[in-house]
């Protein structure tokens, strides 16, 4: 066996072991062409059973007619002493089980990078003639280089596919699709792991400690990932062939649909802040991750201060009417205890909310008066959808509920549909933020926008063909 510093062919000059298990792979100096290679030595001596020898052939032919980025280039092959060596191109780096050993996790967005970039290495793999399955695709067979991701270890490659079973069984437990046991590898069994890799990449968790009794990966407590990635990643893992995506572009397509579905419906909240209509009565101070919410009081509305005064000039006409004749007295008396109570109820009106990561807070205020009428963690809201919509072309409006269980208040009397609408796209955005998603996806249930209310699309269409 080969030594550190020892010279092969008189031209590799072997300088560090990067590997060893049925071979052993050094990094060399190569000193015909001045760079860099890497050299996998088996002695056929120290063999343990004939199938590595098989797999160390296999993998020479393989890479001898393999030209696609991202895998190793064969640069050539020879014998020495009983001893097989094959020379590849080295790709500088290190591997995603290096990665993960030091205790790095995958965020979301480079899980999807290399979920990528992957599916094109797979996708140019399975698009040859006949198609190439890898069959021990794992991260201690990917090499980061900090932007690209290479796949490496072509030994278990099998080139000629055998539905029905037979080939050699090839793989690691944990990352193998259950039909490699039988022999049977697939297309679809390095999507297998290509959904178990992504799944250690994001739990920090092997395959093989998520397996439960019925041998399927189970994983969706161990990762913070959208309910639609995780449905992504099932499909990715599923123990049916049939029930997996059929190829790698395939996979490759869903995913991208899926992460335009998501930019298309989760707008940050601090995007949302510079979305505010103009003009706008609603105001919106932001500390951190604070909201400070105001909405115009009845008495900073137009519209409330001309109802007032038609209020008014009504309450003092039936006044001298009832003046007139005590029996006519005593029917306005009675029919007007509502017209007296409205304005004091809308002084009454919530028109400022607090939000912060502890708590949410609504209150009346007006001057330097200013009452807590609701409070409650974020979590323990139950419900924020709309309590009343008035509808017209004229002036379109209406309210919001915000309700923690049988508490709730309503708000956002005095502003414009549109404005309410932002408000309510705003508060759901910075719940989204705060919450698990267990906790968002219950409130988002309960808390339906104006949009879906056919009242909505109803007024749009007579205020467009108005205007």
């Amino acid at each position: 066996m080969a030594a550190p510093e020892e010279t092969l062919q008189k031209r590799y000059v072997l300088q560090k072991r990067l590997g060893q298990n049925r071979a052993t792979t050094w990094l060399a100096w190569d000193l015909q062409t001045q760079t860099e290679v890497v050299i996998k030595e088996l002695a056929l001596p120290h063999l343990q059973a004939w199938k590595d020898w098989e797999l160390f052939e296999r993998e020479v032919q393989t890479l001898q007619n393999l030209s696609i980025p991202n895998v190793p280039r064969y640069l050539g092959h020879f014998e020495q002493a009983q001893t097989r060596y094959l020379v590849m191109q080295y790709l500088a780096g290190q591997s995603l089980a290096t990665w993960l050993n030091s205790g790095q996790r995958c965020d979301p967005d480079l899980l999807k990078n290399w979920a990528i970039q992957l599916l094109e290495i797979l996708s140019a793999l399975h698009s040859l003639n006949p198609p190439l399955v890898h069959r021990d695709l794992k991260p201690g067979n990917l090499i980061w280089d900090g932007q690209r991701l290479s796949l490496v270890d072509f030994g278990g490659v099998m080139a000629t596919l055998q539905p029905g079973g037979g080939s050699t069984v090839t793989g690691t437990y944990g990352y193998m699709a259950p039909e490699q046991f039988a022999g049977r590898a697939l297309p679809t069994s390095d999507l297998y792991s290509l959904g178990a890799t992504l799944i250690h990449l994001a739990t920090g968790k092997a395959p093989s400690e998520l397996l439960n009794q019925q041998l399927q990966l189970d994983f969706e407590a161990h990762v913070k990932l959208s309910p639609a990635w995780i449905s992504w990643l099932k499909k990715l893992v599923s123990t049916q062939p049939q029930e997996r995506f059929q190829s790698a572009k395939e996979a490759a397509l869903a995913l991208a649909e899926l992460e335009t579905a998501q930019v298309t419906e989760t707008v940050h909240w601090q995007t949302l802040l510079a979305l505010a209509p103009t003009p706008s009565h609603i105001r919106v101070v932001q500390t951190e991750d604070n909201l400070k919410v105001s909405l115009p009081h009845v008495l900073e509305s137009e519209q409330a201060l001309i109802g007032f005064v038609i209020w008014f000039g009504l309450m003092i006409l039936l006044i001298f009417w009832s003046l007139s004749n005590p029996l006519i007295w005593m029917v306005v008396a009675f029919f007007s205890l509502p017209l007296i109570w409205m304005p004091f109820a809308s002084m009454n009106s919530v028109n400022q909310l607090e939000l912060s990561p502890e708590s949410i807070a609504a209150y009346k205020s007006w001057g330097f008066y200013k009452r807590l009428r609701l409070s409650g963690r974020p979590e323990e809201l139950t419900k924020l959808r709309w309590d009343e919509v008035y509808i017209d072309a004229v002036n379109p409006c209406g309210q919001l509920m915000l309700s923690f269980g049988f508490n709730y208040v309503s708000l956002g009397s005095y502003v414009s549909l549109d404005e309410l609408i932002w408000l309510h796209s705003l508060i759901l955005a910075w719940l989204e933020a705060h919450l698990s998603e267990s906790e968002y996806a219950k409130l988002a249930a309960a808390s339906p926008g104006l949009r879906q209310d056919p009242r909505y699309e109803q007024w749009k269409t007579r205020y467009n063909e108005s205007v």
